[in-house]
């Protein structure tokens, strides 16, 4: 078997290419960080679920640079010849045949300590806007892998290659279990920040989660933090159509996105692919922090498209929130049609196509 170590800050497009990787006799490792929110013990995604799928996972210390805070950069800045000689004695332990990184400043002392030990490096970008980490690390990174077109100017044009993003096999069958729901049934909502949740836009509904029980089932996926919040809101709806978690594995995700009528989400890569790739129309609350702006640019896709919203987070309340998706689902047979059409623009074989390019590097 062939070792091959993943890291960065996407854990979906991971996810997506493990199987892929396995079929073509490589023994996926994984490097990320052992924490989601700084300052407490809650496990990141990929640290709860990995161990369980047989992949070795090793988790580092990491600086995550701030440019816009001077003081939050310097404190941070230990951190970082720490993760380097984690990475080194990881490196040395497995001995990989290559690195594959899909950004997050995770992957700098990865990526960096694996040049210097002679390890290939294939870089995939999923956004439509290039992370600075991919940039960075693009330049010692034998090939790197691009989702879109448009991200091809960030990078050597002769190491760059059109792959596409990386969607795991199973959310392509969900338009087709999509196309076997009930007729009359109650419309179902899916909102999520992603799987550490999303304070902002867990206030907005907060406010408004009442009112959308009345005429939605509503599930909410608020992260760690808000959960005891969103809880107390369930138990005094009692109609039981506001429902709450705080991290959804994929598998309930497939779920979410099987019966959901409309999705309010952020709106990194993976999340506009697969919400594409099902025909759901969504409105999408960029994070505005994402370098390059990248959310807003993933969600820009979509929304020119015709099944998509933008609403920007600097807008957003909960007055704002139900008016958008009174508006979206007013004309949700408009949003449903112009869904159709832009799935099919969705490659299929993305992650077949990076793996090829893997073994092209060894």
């Amino acid at each position: 078997m062939k070792k091959i170590i993943i890291t960065g800050g996407h854990f979906t497009p991971g996810l997506a290419i493990i199987p892929v990787l396995r079929k073509k006799g490589f023994l996926p490792f994984w490097v990320g960080e052992e924490n989601a929110v700084l300052g407490t013990k809650i496990k990141t995604l990929e640290a709860r679920i990995l161990p369980g799928l047989d992949v070795p996972y090793y988790a580092i210390t990491t600086a995550k640079f701030s440019r816009n805070n001077l003081f939050l950069f310097i404190l941070n800045l230990w951190k970082l010849p720490v993760g380097f000689i984690q990475s080194f004695l990881i490196l040395v332990k497995v001995k990989p045949r290559a690195v594959l990184s899909f950004g997050g400043y995770v992957s700098y002392p990865v990526c960096f300590t694996a040049w210097l030990l002679g390890i290939p490096i294939i870089v995939h970008e999923q956004t439509a806007a290039s992370g600075l980490a991919n940039r960075q690390v693009a330049k010692i990174a034998r090939f790197v892998a691009i989702s879109f077109e448009n991200s091809r100017k960030a990078f050597t044009k002769e190491k760059t290659v059109l792959t596409g993003n990386l969607v795991r096999e199973s959310i392509f069958e969900i338009p087709k279990k999509r196309s076997k729901r009930k007729k009359n049934r109650i419309p179902v909502i899916y909102i999520t920040g992603g799987s550490r949740g999303s304070q902002a836009i867990n206030k907005a509904v907060f406010e408004i989660a009442e009112e959308l029980a009345q005429s939605f089932v509503v599930y909410h996926q608020t992260g760690s933090l808000d959960l005891e919040t969103a809880n107390k809101i369930s138990q005094k709806i009692k109609n039981g159509n506001y429902r709450t978690q705080d991290v959804i594995a994929p598998t309930e995700v497939e779920r979410r996105l099987e019966e959901a009528d409309l999705v309010i989400a952020r709106s990194g890569a993976n999340t506009v692919s697969e919400i594409a790739i099902c025909q759901i129309p969504a409105i999408f609350i960029p994070l505005p922090f994402a370098g390059s702006d990248e959310q807003t640019k993933n969600a820009e896709l979509l929304e020119e498209a015709g099944m998509a919203q933008i609403l920007p987070q600097d807008q957003l309340s909960g007055t704002v929130l139900l008016e958008m998706i009174n508006k979206v689902y007013g004309q949700i047979d408009n949003y449903r049609k112009n869904a159709s059409r832009v799935s099919a623009l969705i490659p299929q074989d993305a992650s077949f196509k990076l793996v090829s390019l893997i073994e092209k590097a060894i």
